[in-house]
Parts: C-alpha cells; structure tokens; sequence
C-alpha cells in the first residue's frame, strides 16, 4: 500500500495521550507526549530542529519515491533495466506498506498539545482492541558515522550495555494483554534495560502469550507470524539502497484480547525515523544483519 499524504491542519477535538505507546515519547515527568484522535490519527511531537525535519524528510522522500518510480508508465531503456527496476520497484513499494501512512505535519494548541509541532501519522493501534506490542530497536550500532564523537560515544556506551552489540537488537518497550486476567502489563525501562542474551528468549516468549489464543508458535511461526514477516522486510534490506536506518525500531503488534488464532492479527511495522539518511545506492548492512540477528533468535527458540 503507498504513503498517503492529506491535509496538515489537525483535528484537535477529542486529542487524548497514546494510551498504548510503550517507548518513545510519553506523557511522564511533565514531558509532551504522543496523542491519538478519534479518527485513527497518532500525534508525534517533532524533536529538536534537526531530527524533527530529518524525520518529516524521510517520509516525505519515500512518497515522493513511490510517487515517481512505481507508476505503470514508468519508461525502461531497455529489457535488463526493465527487470531491475522491477525488483527495486516491488521492494520500495513494500517497504511503504510497513511503514505508518504519513498525514503531513500540524501545530497542535490546548493543554496536550502545547502549541508544539507534530508529525501526523497513522495509529497503528487503532484497529486493535488491547493490543500486546514490543518495541524492537534493530541494529548492532544506534549511532551513524556523521555524528559528533560525543554522541557517538554515548550510542556506543549504551549499544555495549544492551543486546544491540552482542545480537544486533534489542527490546525498549513491551506491553502485553493478559485475556485471563484481563489486564496489561507493561515493562518498564529498567526492566528493558535488564534483558540480556539469556533472557531475551524468555522475553520474546512473555510477549506471545496472551494466556488463551496467544502463545509463542502461534505469534511467531506460521504464514502470518512475525518470523515470516520479518523474512520479507529482510529481503526488503537485501534490495534497498535509499535510505539508511540508525535508531528505527520494529514494532510488533496483535489483539491481546483473542480467543481464536484469526482473531490475533499479527503486524509487524517500521517506525522511529528521526536518524534515517540517505543511502547512496549502498546497503544498509547494519540494520540487514541486525533482521538477521533478531531472525536467528526468533528460530532458536522454537528449532534449537
């Protein structure tokens, strides 16, 4: 499905915080969080100047991409560029899908919104009822080679303290519905902070258990199961040379009230772009390898 690009102005009636955001920016300590509307909308406060404008540049540039290059009327010169540029067509066209439709940016007002700018965007949450969702920071490295040594030394103080150097990813939130219980439980960072390489497994299992319908080989195996999802962004990776992700997460979603296995709707999604540069027709071995480290896991638990 392509990015769709609507009108800036926001309607702020009926703005509430994210209620299921489980890393990122949250209403906690004062600090501006993401909203929600009725409408389907998700509100994500722009950051500082330039990460904000790199963010809104990353998904405006994807647009322009799918507008330009995955029309029918696309002119070949000849038979191989043909072929190419169908290849690199279907494998942009499908990293639009598992990307959140992008609604443009909006200033919001009142209490909630502060008079602070937003990228508008697609509520991934929206279509579930109480939604289990895990928050996957994917890469072996979060900082980017233009950084400033400074901030390349705290990404790398902070890659060294959690799986990102040792399996290529690593959890920064979690919520899960317990439909026995009927409740969620969310983790909190320090317990994020705390998974390592022995307990990731067991972290990985916590989150596809619902208690009924929801158990690990029925969230991660099978046609529609996050370990077959996350095969087809790998060969997504293994095409594209646009952009480069540093910091982008995958998050991971299903209905944590389901009774029955059709009723789970596991997604698999990309966000978090505020670090995402252009590529330069090179590959973005970082975030491939770290897909493959979260693959590798993923397969551990269930094939040894």
């Amino acid at each position: 499905s392509r990015l769709h690009v609507a009108s800036p102005h926001a309607m702020e009636a009926s703005l509430a915080p994210c209620a299921h955001q489980v890393a990122g920016h949250r209403f906690e300590d004062g600090k501006v969080g993401s909203l929600v509307d009725a409408l389907g909308h998700f509100y994500k406060p722009m950051q500082d100047e330039v990460r904000g404008a790199r963010e809104v540049q990353f998904y405006e540039d994807l647009c322009k991409w799918i507008d330009s290059n995955c029309q029918d009327e696309v002119e070949r010169e000849s038979e191989v560029n043909e072929a190419v540029d169908d290849h690199v067509r279907s494998a942009m066209s499908a990293l639009a899908s598992v990307v959140p439709r992008y609604y443009g940016t909006c200033v919001l007002h009142g209490d909630l919104g502060l008079k602070r700018r937003h990228i508008k965007l697609e509520d991934l949450t929206r279509k579930y009822e109480n939604p289990s969702i895990v928050d996957i920071k994917v890469g072996y490295r979060t900082w980017y080679p233009d950084a400033d040594e400074k901030y390349k030394t705290k990404c790398r103080a902070k890659d060294a303290a959690t799986t990102s150097s040792t399996l290529g990813f690593k959890i920064c939130g979690m919520q899960v519905y317990n439909a026995v219980k009927q409740r969620h439980w969310r983790a909190d960072r320090n317990w994020c902070k705390q998974v390592n390489g022995e307990s990731i497994h067991v972290a990985l299992a916590a989150f596809g258990n619902n208690g009924l319908a929801a158990t690990p080989e029925g969230i991660y195996l099978g046609k529609d199961g996050v370990l077959n999802q996350l095969r087809k962004l790998k060969d997504i990776f293994k095409i594209q040379k646009d952009f480069l992700f540093h910091s982008t997460s995958i998050l991971i979603l299903y209905e944590g009230a389901a009774t029955t296995v059709e009723d789970l709707r596991v997604t698999l999604k990309l966000v978090d772009f505020a670090h995402t540069f252009h590529a330069d027709c090179t590959l973005d071995t970082n975030f491939l390898t770290g897909l493959s480290g979260l693959e590798q896991v993923i397969e551990s638990m269930f094939f040894g």
